[in-house]
């Protein structure tokens, strides 16, 4: 996959919604990422796309916490992808 042009803009939203797993401009998966930074409830962290040399920083929010191996608002429903899901 060849470097992106100058003018072709980001998908940020395929990349949020595919978990920030492929670069946004040239699609490689070799990316390189720094330390996570966290604040208050959020958290952000550098990236670099290896493929492209392209920048950005992803963003992270607190959503839930794990309390004794689980999830500790056992009143809502844990999501099919949240590492606790108990998938069969």
């Amino acid at each position: 996959m060849g470097l992106p042009s100058e003018d072709k803009k980001p998908d940020w939203k395929r990349y949020v919604d595919n978990q920030g797993l492929k670069c946004p401009y040239c699609g490689s998966v070799d990316l390189a990422c720094d330390n996570l930074d966290a604040d208050g409830g959020y958290a952000h962290q550098d990236i670099e796309c290896n493929g492209c040399g392209r920048e950005w920083q992803d963003v992270y929010r607190l959503v839930d916490v794990n309390v004794d191996g689980g999830p500790a608002n056992a009143d809502e429903p844990v999501p099919d992808d949240h590492p606790d899901s108990q998938e069969n």
